[in-house]
């Protein structure tokens, strides 16, 4: 979980507290319950996991901007044609 001390919108904190203090984004928890996944047997054929030096990216990019959660689909459809 370490790892989402570094992500933009996550609130998760390598500290005392556990926090940055700030509000989480709530798009963090899909990563924080793959990790749980994998860190206790879960079933991960069911996940979505992200990995990458790029990831802190997220906050930045355009596409989630306003809190927006895309469906897999549009997931998939933008990661193939490369938007």
């Amino acid at each position: 979980m370490c790892c989402l001390s570094q992500c933009r919108f996550s609130n998760w904190a390598d500290n005392e507290e556990g926090t940055t203090g700030k509000r989480a984004d709530p798009r963090s928890f899909c990563i924080q319950k793959a990790l749980q996944l994998a860190a206790h047997g879960g079933d991960l054929d069911k996940s979505l996991m992200f990995a990458g030096h790029n990831a802190y990216k997220f906050g930045q990019d355009p596409f989630y901007k306003d809190g927006f959660i895309p469906t897999v689909k549009q997931l998939v459809d933008r990661i193939v044609t490369g938007d």
